[in-house]
């Protein structure tokens, strides 16, 4: 007579059978905690894909960690590679609205307003040399007026002005202990940086666009797309004139943008077809070094050895032979800025944000988020001072000091 099985005898099936339910129960939760925690994490990537999107954007959510912030500021609206201007604790920049813009003085480790001068402008362009602030301003955009304040107090040391002499726009100013140069339309304009005075005015007989004057030791150079020229400071004097390479192709395409570099002259200009040119110049005696074709330059800068060109990319180049050392791709259009062996920009390509770059590789060690700015980044010690495009200005702690 066949046995009824007892429970011990079945015992072994059963236990299977419990131990597979609670597989398929254990991976059912499992399963279902993934799904709980994809969506949560989709949802929590929306949000930081909003809130980035917003930071890059909202001043007020970027730049929470600025250690100041200031409005009004206004940016120059010609390259320069010196905006704001820096005096030890002092900060100079341009502020107010349209016609009544002023030149004021910061506190760099606060931003409070130590002096206001009370010459007001529509449009200006800035210098500084020795302490001192100098300043081409014009109410109309046609009759220009130069003055020379104190950076520490803002107070007038001279005014220039020419009555009744309307010009094309004036280039950035260039200031050295013998003299303040701009140029104007075709012409080079000199005064006397210690009195203001009228030194000399020189025509280039150009039709081109001429760059923004360079002054090294006592010699001023400039150049208008067919020619580089070297005057002398103190009259104004023809030292030489160098036709520059493929020069006739690009005249009138833009100013071009010159750079000292020891004992050369860099040349970087507009070429035909949208390209351009990069070229070293002995400063002593009409001879060109090497040259380079290169992309539109917008930036053209020298440091330690290196040239950096910035157009669609930024390039580093040897200054000794101009051999190509590194490029990388970055946005925008603003100054170049270098502390150490680094060298910062603002990078507008995708989300604004500065960069410091090794200058001797192009490879990225910081960063961080920031707003646009073509024009005015400063880099002390371990501050950085921005002008961004939205007329505010902060200032950021850079953490570069080794």
């Amino acid at each position: 007579m066949k046995r009824e099985p007892t429970l011990e005898d079945m015992w072994p099936r059963v236990r299977a059978e419990i131990a597979a339910a609670r597989r398929r129960e254990c991976w059912r939760r499992r399963t279902w905690r993934a799904a709980r925690m994809a969506v949560l994490l989709a949802v929590l990537a929306g949000i930081g894909w909003l809130a980035f999107r917003t930071d890059t954007r909202d001043s007020a959510t970027v730049l929470t960690a600025a250690l100041w912030q200031t409005g009004e500021v206004n940016p120059l609206k010609v390259m320069t590679d010196d905006y704001p201007l820096r005096f030890g604790g002092v900060l100079v920049v341009a502020r107010g609205q349209s016609e009544r813009q002023q030149v004021a003085g910061l506190n760099a480790l606060t931003g409070t307003t130590i002096w206001t001068s009370q010459t007001r402008f529509s449009k200006c362009r800035m210098a500084r040399h020795d302490g001192k602030v100098f300043v081409l301003g014009s109410q109309d955009g046609l009759e220009w007026e130069c003055l020379a304040l104190e950076a520490a107090t803002g107070r007038t040391l001279w005014r220039h002005r020419e009555a009744g002499r309307p010009g094309a726009p004036p280039s950035t100013l260039a200031a050295m202990s013998g003299g303040v140069c701009w140029t104007e339309g075709n012409q080079i304009v000199s005064l006397d940086a210690e009195t203001g005075a009228l030194r000399w005015r020189n025509n280039l007989e150009t039709k081109g666009s001429v760059s923004a004057p360079l002054i090294q030791g006592h010699t001023v150079y400039a150049a208008d797309g067919r020619r580089l020229r070297a005057l002398r400071l103190d009259t104004g004097a023809a030292h030489w004139s160098l036709t520059l390479p493929a020069g006739a192709e690009v005249a009138g395409l833009g100013r071009p943008i010159l750079e000292s570099a020891d004992d050369k002259i860099l040349v970087a200009y507009r070429g035909a077809g949208g390209g351009g040119v990069l070229c070293a110049v002995d400063a002593q005696k009409p001879e060109v070094l090497w040259t380079r074709k290169v992309e539109a330059p917008v930036r053209l800068r020298y440091h330690q050895g290196r040239v950096f060109l910035r157009a669609q990319d930024l390039s580093a180049y040897d200054a000794a032979t101009g051999r190509p050392l590194w490029w990388v791709h970055v946005g925008g259009c603003g100054s170049l800025q270098f502390k150490d062996d680094k060298v910062f920009l603002v990078d507008a390509a995708e989300q604004a944000r500065i960069l410091g770059l090794d200058a001797a590789t192009g490879q990225l060690v910081w960063t961080r988020d920031a707003l646009g700015s073509c024009q005015g980044l400063v880099i002390s010690e371990t501050t950085g001072f921005i002008a961004s495009n939205n007329r505010m200005l902060y200032a950021l702690a850079m953490g570069v000091k080794k």
